[in-house]
């Protein structure tokens, strides 16, 4: 008999269709992570962590240059001319070109460790990734920001790794050798903020400048000269923060996510293939999951892989509920 924990707006009832008095139906506390973290960073046991973590990279991106470590949906891939949606543990490529919805995010993981985020209604190209040939090689890249709030990280891993990687903010190219550092492609100005290490920064054809006190940033306003670079305000740039952070408890998904959110259980598998379609169009990486409740299937048409419950409720009452599904719930896998 099928069994399952499920958890709802309300109550912890299953959707009517599918109700079996052997699913009980359980509504579990789960406990806190209380993760320490600076004005804009992480701690310095938290960067353990994720170096540790850098070690085993998802299954089947043992290869690849760079990876979707977590995403908050809305967000698109485009690929050979192909649109999909973004999933958790996407391996990368160059050409890849990325972007994000309202609200959204991407948290990507380059092959040397660094990690990338991107905020919403954003665009990055992948205009080249080249992983290094042996131990000890070059790791080589340009990233290009269309549009849109990015971040590059290095971690404890990635500081072990030679790189040469350059990120385009519309007209600006800024030399990443920093370890921590901020940008915006506006429509009305670019932005780069430096927040810890070096970097040099360039528009167009103008001479380079290098940026290598902490905490400070650079504006080229569109059709005016680059302003002096200048100290930024602590309370600015943690506004500039959130635009990339995924939150904590935020509805994002990732390769290890145990919670899904079930959008809604049809007994048509074509009904629930065209809903399918439709989600993915939106940005949404759908999966059909097949349930038997005595003599009856139901295809449930579901968004799995958050990363706690919290997020996954976010999502059923926020953006599944704006969509129509009005009886979605959520439950651990």
């Amino acid at each position: 008999m099928f069994q399952r924990r499920c958890y709802t707006r309300c109550d912890s009832s299953c959707p009517p269709d599918e109700m079996d008095s052997n699913i009980p139906a359980v509504v579990k506390s789960r406990s806190r992570l209380s993760i320490a973290r600076l004005a804009c960073g992480w701690s310095r046991q938290a960067w353990l962590a994720l170096a540790l973590l850098a070690l085993a990279a998802p299954q089947g991106v043992e290869a690849a240059a760079a990876w979707v470590e977590s995403v908050q949906v809305p967000a698109w891939v485009v690929r050979n001319g192909n649109r999909l949606p973004v999933k958790a543990g996407l391996p990368l490529e160059a050409g890849d070109i990325l972007t994000t919805g309202p609200k959204a995010r991407l948290l990507l993981r380059l092959a040397e460790g660094s990690l990338v985020k991107l905020g919403p209604n954003a665009e990055l190209r992948l205009q080249a990734l080249k992983p290094p040939s042996a131990p000890g090689g070059l790791f080589e890249g340009l990233l290009d920001v269309v549009k849109g709030a990015f971040r590059f990280t290095t971690t404890l891993l990635s500081k072990a790794h030679r790189r040469r990687l350059d990120v385009r903010i519309s007209n600006v190219t800024a030399g990443i050798r920093g370890t921590d550092v901020w940008g915006k492609a506006a429509p009305d100005k670019d932005i780069v903020c430096l927040i810890e290490g070096e970097i040099s920064v360039r528009r167009g054809d103008d001479d380079a400048i290098t940026m290598s006190d902490p905490l400070s940033f650079y504006v080229a306003p569109k059709g005016q000269p680059p302003l002096p670079v200048r100290p930024v305000d602590p309370d600015q740039l943690r506004r500039w923060a959130r635009e990339t952070d995924i939150k904590e408890r935020g509805p994002a998904l990732s390769v290890d996510g145990a919670w899904t959110v079930y959008l809604e259980s049809l007994s048509s598998r074509e009904a629930a293939a065209r809903s399918r379609a439709t989600l993915e169009g939106r940005g949404f990486p759908i999966t059909i999951q097949t349930a038997q409740v005595g003599d009856k299937t139901f295809y449930r048409v579901a968004l799995a892989g958050f990363r706690n419950w919290q997020g996954a409720v976010a999502f059923k009452d926020g953006i599944a509920d704006a969509l129509g599904f009005r009886t979605a719930w959520v439950a651990e896998q």
